[in-house]
């Protein structure tokens, strides 16, 4: 069974920080997403675990 992947809300939650910043992420380059639409944009869970790890370095 997949993971369903995750909204900017649901990582913002998870990581105990505000939309904006998990845009910026986006933004810089730093979280990977998959764009189902020129505004719809969704996030691997696993991609979460890896920006955190690669914070943790």
């Amino acid at each position: 069974m997949t993971t369903p992947l995750l909204t900017i809300p649901d990582v913002a939650a998870r990581l105990n920080v505000s939309e904006r910043t998990v845009r910026a992420w986006i933004a810089a380059g730093r979280l990977a997403v998959v764009r189902l639409g020129p505004r719809c944009v969704r996030i691997e869970p696993d991609e979460v675990e890896r920006m955190v790890e690669e914070a943790r370095r």
